[in-house]
């Protein structure tokens, strides 16, 4: 950008390569200096990417302090208290003190990495967009507010919670001066949906990515078939279906009489560990790790066989992720490795691989149907592996970071010039 511009991020989670929401903020914001981002978050991680943006504000809310303690006789009563007086959280927390420092370091723009729960960060957006007088900007990147509809199907606290979130969120869109969609499909859906336009951002392939996957000489076990799942194991997004891939792959070891055993690696940030290892403790055929650096990361994608990228087919996960972008799906595409894609007709990255053969997809989450594939991908390798170069050429296109970036910081320049002339 010709002008520098300065960004308040309200959003969960910090800029890292811990997460998804951390990784993308990263590569759209990485060419901002240190003093031209504050951000304000709830969890903060450390890493190569957090160690370069070190201004940031701590948001908490009603007792979450003492939730967070390691003092069971805090710890237990306030979790309690939080979750029955959910609703007082948005008035109760941190957000003068917020307010004072940000009214020091005067942003230009607000942007909003929209969650649905804590539901308060709407709230912490409104309320500072009111006080500071600046542009608001949101981003979103799943559908929390269908979320909130289907799970309200449950019970009369979720209906109620549905209407608090569904409030706020019509409130919080009608004051931003622009919003982003995670997909096209989002895109289309949400202006529909909510009657403003939206323009799109998500994770892309970095100029000299490609390269380094190029130059990098594979490390494999001679003996082990690798299949990799990189990334947070979810309950509304893909827990079921990570499953049914071990239990093919554990009666294909079983059945088949190959000459590699298949392994299934979980690699998964530190939060999902203890899921992990209970979902490791019953197959023979799967083992786990913690999130590694980011270099050690490329090297993980270059070295697997075979990657993962999936969706459970269960109507809790459509109602969360049909419009989802998976943030991981270019660095997978870039590494030049053959990829497995599982996932309903409705997924938006199953659309994207019938649309652009990026690699093998599977429309079922049939077992028998996974096994299938699995051992066309095994017996089938050179071709997969051929497949998996041409999709990596494609998607160099496709997904530009750097073009991504310049059209997404552009829009953000226009909207703080505008609002703020």
């Amino acid at each position: 950008m010709n002008k520098e511009i300065k960004i308040a991020i309200l959003s969960m989670t910090n800029i890292s390569f811990h997460n998804a929401t951390g990784s993308l903020l990263y590569r759209l914001f990485c060419n901002f200096k240190n003093e031209n981002i504050i951000q304000i978050c709830k969890y903060r991680h450390q890493d190569e990417a957090a160690s370069q943006y070190n201004h940031v504000i701590p948001f908490y809310d009603f007792l979450e302090k003492q939730r967070a303690s390691d003092n069971l006789f805090s710890k237990i009563p306030a979790a309690i208290l939080r979750r029955l007086l959910f609703f007082l959280r948005p008035f109760i927390g941190n957000k003068k003190e917020v307010l004072k420092r940000l009214q020091i370091s005067k942003p230009d723009i607000l942007y909003l990495r929209v969650v649905g729960e804590p539901i308060y960060f709407l709230t912490m957006a409104c309320f500072l967009k009111s006080k500071l007088g600046i542009p608001l900007v949101c981003h979103f990147m799943d559908d929390y507010d269908a979320q909130f509809e289907f799970e309200s199907k449950k019970n009369i606290i979720k209906k109620i919670k549905k209407n608090i979130y569904q409030n706020k969120l019509k409130k919080t869109i009608n004051i931003s001066s622009h919003n982003f969609a995670i997909s096209s499909s989002m895109k289309t859906a949400f202006e529909k949906r909510y009657g403003v336009p939206f323009s799109i951002a998500h994770n892309g392939i970095e100029k000299g990515q490609i390269g380094f996957y190029k130059n990098h000489k594979k490390n494999r076990n001679k003996n082990i078939f690798q299949i990799v799942w990189a990334g947070s194991i979810d309950p509304a997004k893909d827990d079921n279906i990570i499953k049914k891939i071990a239990q093919s792959i554990e009666s294909i070891n079983s059945k088949q009489s190959l000459e590699k055993k298949i392994e299934l690696l979980l690699n998964v940030p530190g939060y999902n560990m203890a899921t992990a290892k209970k979902i490791a403790a019953k197959y023979n055929s799967m083992r786990y790790q913690a999130y590694q650096p980011i270099e050690e990361y490329r090297k993980l994608l270059a070295d697997a066989h075979l990657l993962l990228i999936a969706r459970n087919f269960d109507k809790r996960s459509k109602a969360y992720t049909q419009y989802s972008f998976h943030n991981k799906l270019p660095d997978f595409l870039a590494s030049g490795t053959p990829i497995l894609s599982i996932g309903p007709a409705w997924d938006n990255t199953s659309r994207l691989f019938n649309k652009f053969d990026f690699g093998h997809n599977v429309g079922s989450d049939d077992p028998a149907a996974i096994t299938k594939a699995l051992l066309n991908i095994f017996n089938r390798y050179p071709a997969s592996a051929e497949l998996a170069k041409t999709a990596q050429l494609k998607a160099a296109d496709l997904f530009s970071m750097e073009l991504i970036r310049k059209q997404f910081q552009q829009k953000m320049l226009e909207t703080a010039i505008f609002q703020n002339k």
